[in-house]
């Protein structure tokens, strides 16, 4: 699947930004489908006779999943944007990278995996982003560990990380999403880290910023504590080219696999863990 090789694209892009119009440039023949309902969309795609149609959608806000269950093209896939299979009839395939395939992957997939070596993510940092910050244990005292993507929490992740908090005397740990703008949200999270175990002044809780903010709070952060079994993605590719190392939980499904991929692609495995008690003892 190369960017250079594809003849068309069907872009369905509700907020256009830098990286589209980079894209845009990049391909030939280019065509903003945006407003085209699905059937429109379908009737362009079997009338440019297209062989191959790769979704990027999936099941993410503003998908184009009414075309792909229409099977307008030759073959059918589902690639990247999208962590599992979407349940289309007819989909010839999930493209996947092999290190997110543990043995048991076939069982939690409605379509075939096609699989590529090694991992399917490949990432370029975006123009605006900081240079790597020093390591702020230096400057702090203390370790600081780190999640951006605090929607993906849990019961079980919370309960991990606060016997990560209690192993290392010290250290705190900062959470950035927009939900930790509301006050309340953050008192109800301090409290629950506080029953396990965890002085709320520990805890550094920030709501949203701009993504330049974002990627320079990572000079904050000592370690990144990826959650599960739902990981990181774009989150986990930010802090490692901010130089933050990611420490993951791989478990069987592809998508708790992602960062894990990420990681064994940059000669990290060290930081996979395959246990809680792993977890803890890598972080």
């Amino acid at each position: 699947l190369v960017l250079d090789a594809y003849e068309e694209a069907l872009a369905a892009t509700p907020r256009p930004d830098w990286l589209t119009a980079e894209l845009r440039g990049r391909l030939p023949d280019w065509h903003e489908a945006t407003m085209a309902d699905d059937a429109a969309l379908a009737a362009r795609i079997r009338a440019d006779a297209i062989d191959v149609l790769v979704d990027l959608g999936g099941h993410t806000a503003h998908n184009r999943l009414g075309v792909l269950a229409r099977l307008p093209a030759r073959r059918h896939c589902v690639f990247l944007g999208w962590f599992a299979g979407v349940g289309v009839p007819g989909i010839d395939g999930l493209v996947l990278g092999r290190d997110q395939l543990g043995a048991a992957a076939g069982a939690f997939l409605p379509e075939p995996a096609l699989a590529i070596a090694g991992t399917q993510f490949r990432y370029r940092p975006v123009p605006y982003a900081p240079a790597v910050a020093g390591l702020p244990a230096l400057r702090n005292g203390a370790i600081t560990f780190g999640n951006f993507n605090t929607a993906k929490l849990n019961p079980e992740v919370l309960a991990c990380w606060a016997g990560l908090l209690q192993a290392v005397p010290g250290s705190r740990l900062m959470l950035q999403w927009k939900t930790l703008a509301d006050e309340a949200l953050r008192q109800t999270l301090a409290v629950r880290m506080a029953r396990l175990g965890v002085d709320p002044a520990r805890l550094f809780l920030l709501g949203a910023s701009d993504h330049p903010t974002l990627l320079a709070r990572y000079g904050e952060v000592d370690i990144a504590l990826d959650p599960f079994p739902f990981p990181g993605g774009m989150t986990s590719l930010e802090a490692l080219t901010q130089g933050v190392p990611v420490v993951t939980l791989a478990q069987e499904r592809p998508v708790s696999r992602q960062t894990a991929a990420m990681l064994g692609a940059i000669g990290l495995q060290r930081l996979v863990a395959r246990t809680q008690r792993d977890y803890i003892a890598i972080a």
